[in-house]
């Protein structure tokens, strides 16, 4: 991939945008803006069981894939900020919600951000607990 089309394909993570999408209980969902999302869903009918699934689904993003072992501490710092920006761009947005933050890197040398809001009630996306005693690098940033 060229450098101008790696920029593009990860413009919407560097420069990060949402959608607010209704659920049918009036919830307002936070989804990363990569394209057009509805403004109204029925999570069932999508075949969701919660608002924390339907969102850490539709919030993740592949920064990297198949990183080269001598590139992936870099790989990785670039990755924090990354996630350090999106962050404050989502505090910013909505100041009043909570949010948790993953950066997964996994055993294909990829490494996914991905982020939810914090719902009463609702299990987060990962047990990272449990990830990490199965051998799974992932770090987890509540805000």
């Amino acid at each position: 991939m060229s450098q101008i089309n790696f920029l593009e394909y990860i413009n919407p993570i560097l420069f990060p945008d949402f959608s607010d999408v209704s659920d049918e209980d009036d919830n307002e969902l936070i989804i990363l803006r990569v394209s057009n999302a509805p403004k109204r869903i029925n999570l069932a009918d999508l075949g969701y069981r919660t608002k924390t699934e339907y969102e850490g689904y539709e919030n993740h993003f592949h920064v990297f894939d198949n990183v080269a072992d001598n590139e992936m501490n870099a790989a990785a710092k670039i990755t924090e900020l990354i996630s350090e920006n999106l962050l404050n761009k989502l505090h910013k947005n909505y100041p009043s919600r909570r949010f948790v933050l993953y950066i997964d890197i996994n055993f294909e040398n990829s490494i996914i951000i991905r982020f939810h809001q914090l719902w009463p009630n609702e299990e987060r996306f990962y047990d990272v607990e449990a990830m990490r005693e199965e051998g799974f690098n992932i770090r987890e940033i509540v805000w």
